[in-house]
């Protein structure tokens, strides 16, 4: 008999309550009290795999920090998988099954963080997007999203932008179906997905982009170090925005 499991794991990052669950690519987002003598809510990603206990528990892992690295890209900040894992085994039942007993283990450290106004809504909203885009570009988002997310966690601002952009290069690539993406691939992408000047894009990518990725910026300068944090910010709302659209324009047509 195939086995199957249910997994459970906790969000760092995410500081508002998740009002109502809600289900995305086959797992469930909600808010719930901790387990283990915790009492705050803290939001939860649920799945149901298949296979022995370690496949399972892979499965379930990509899974969870796919949807994971979505959220960071709809709340605008780092979220990611916190170290407890709670399984239960639905198949075959057990006599820990039975008791109602699931198990709890802890993961590698990894790290976590999120905002906007009424942010359940926003999320959901921003998910929702993703979710509905046509099934073969589904990779090419979840690529996306990873690189944001990266970005997100960066200190330094130079790199955050050297990341970001390269988030950025993943819409470029499958836009122009090139797989080497020059600077004016990348401006005309902008100039078209977001209304970038082109003018703006050039001194984007030049000052900051190359610059900082070829050691050609003193990035302990107190005074560029400044510039680069204003323009990391600005790269990425236009980075957000220009995901939104991507999504917007490659929507699953669904029958009326």
């Amino acid at each position: 008999m195939i086995e199957k499991w249910q997994i459970t794991i906790p969000l760092e990052g995410i500081d508002f309550k998740i009002r109502e669950g809600f289900q995305l690519q086959n797992a469930i987002v909600k808010s719930r009290l901790g387990k283990w003598k915790k009492k705050k809510e803290e939001a939860m990603i649920t799945v149901n795999v298949e296979g022995d206990l370690d496949t399972a528990r892979k499965k379930a892992n990509a899974l969870i920090d796919r949807i994971a690295a979505r959220l960071s890209y709809s709340c605008g900040e780092e979220v990611r998988l916190k170290e407890e894992v709670y399984l239960k085994q639905v198949q075959p039942k057990t006599r820990r099954r039975e008791k109602g007993w699931g198990y709890h283990e802890r993961r590698k450290t990894v790290r976590t963080r999120i905002t906007i106004g009424d942010r359940h809504s926003a999320v959901i909203n921003f998910m929702k997007q993703l979710d509905d885009v046509k099934q073969e570009k589904q990779a090419l988002v979840d690529r996306a999203v990873a690189y944001y997310r990266e970005a997100l966690a960066e200190k330094n601002p130079f790199q955050r932008i050297a990341t970001l952009m390269s988030c950025i290069q993943v819409i470029v690539r499958d836009e122009v179906k090139e797989e080497i993406v020059q600077q004016h691939h990348i401006c005309d992408v902008l100039c078209d997905y977001v209304k970038l000047e082109r003018k703006v894009c050039r001194d984007y990518y030049g000052r900051f982009r190359s610059a900082g990725a070829h050691g050609q910026k003193d990035i302990l300068d107190s005074s560029k170090f400044q510039e680069a944090a204003v323009a990391a910010e600005a790269i990425r709302k236009i980075t957000f925005r220009l995901l939104a659209e991507y999504a917007s324009r490659n929507k699953q047509h669904h029958p009326k």
